[in-house]
């Protein structure tokens, strides 16, 4: 069997401005599109959705990356889960999104972490404190 890994680019946020630039300007030049991301190309298509709001007709994220904010260690029982590090500072991605009501500053995007899991062996996720802005 032969498998294969290919290098990546270190910075994901690199990865996600350079992604954006590069489908922005397929849209540019093909016109009105229906977005369609998986998996760990889910954080390319937000901000794409976000920077060319009337040419991106749809946009379906299947099985996007997550959680959101923060990455999620597995250290093993009996605790299984810790947050590891900030990740996606603007919920869904690592770079800046529009939201409403607009945010004068990334502060403004307010975070916090759930009290308790929703079930056991879950890890406990973290969300927007209300009221929570919305993607523009």
């Amino acid at each position: 069997m032969i498998s294969g890994y290919l290098p990546e680019i270190e910075s994901f946020t690199k990865q996600q401005l350079l992604n954006r630039d590069a489908l922005v300007a397929l849209i540019d030049k093909i016109g009105p599109a229906i977005l369609m991301t998986h998996s760990q190309g889910g954080a390319f298509g937000w901000p794409v959705a976000d920077a060319r709001r009337t040419r991106s007709r749809r946009f379906l994220a299947v099985e996007p990356n997550g959680p959101p904010f923060y990455q999620v260690d597995f250290v093993g029982a009996p605790e299984l889960f810790q947050a590891g590090t900030l990740a996606l500072p603007y919920g869904i991605t690592a770079v800046p999104l529009t939201y409403a009501p607009r945010r004068r500053r990334r502060k403004e995007l307010a975070i916090a972490q759930e009290e308790k899991a929703e079930g056991p062996d879950l890890v406990r996720c973290y969300l927007q404190k209300e009221p929570a802005r919305k993607a523009a």
